[in-house]
């Protein structure tokens, strides 16, 4: 899978700039008061949600599915680096490399390298159990569709359910089990919904 680096500006700016809201009011506030207190910092809210955004459907899953934390209280510093976790249901936690790219809070992320690969193929996954119920149930395989879950990790013994839909069936769960730390699953159940 190719994936590029997502750039975004994470400064947080004051209701004078661009009429935008006032994020950091409150820290502005004190820093007025207080001689000599710190620089701008990055909004790492806004951040978060935009890695979860951007990467959480790059290893299948819902913006809203993709939990991103990272560091508190980060200054803008153009060429600082730093790292967050993006977690997903599943329990899997990927390390995401962010970096600034200039002082006004400009950043660029991904994930770093090879952390995708540490998660079960849900494409490939869903193309395998559509072949297999297809084959099993004699029905053709456009007929079958299939929907698993994102960002399970590579874990032999770990099981997942998939939902089955075919034409004139009932939905179906599919229990699965990693049989090893590479991505190869077995069906291990099938149930009918009713």
């Amino acid at each position: 899978m190719t994936t590029t680096d997502s750039t975004t500006r994470l400064a947080r700016k004051s209701q004078m700039r661009a009429g935008r809201l006032a994020i950091w009011a409150a820290a502005a506030v004190v820093c007025v008061v207080a001689v000599g207190c710190g620089s701008q910092t990055l909004d790492l809210v806004k951040g978060e949600r935009l890695m979860a955004t951007e990467l959480g459907p790059r290893i299948g899953l819902k913006a809203s599915e993709a939990k991103v934390a990272c560091p508190d209280d980060l200054t803008i510093e153009k060429g600082a680096r730093f790292e967050c976790t993006l977690s997903t249901p599943a329990g899997a936690k990927l390390r995401v490399r962010v970096e600034q790219t200039s002082d006004a809070g400009d950043v660029s992320f991904n994930f770093v390298d090879g952390e995708p690969a540490k998660l079960l193929n849900t494409d490939n996954l869903k193309t395998w159990v559509t072949e297999k119920l297809a084959a099993r149930f004699k029905l053709d395989g456009a007929a079958v569709t299939v929907s698993c879950p994102g960002g399970v990790p590579l874990q032999s013994g770990g099981q997942l359910s998939c939902t089955a839909n075919a034409e004139r069936q009932p939905p179906a769960t599919v229990k699965l089990t990693q049989t090893d730390g590479e991505g190869a699953v077995e069906i291990t159940g099938f149930e009918a919904d009713s």
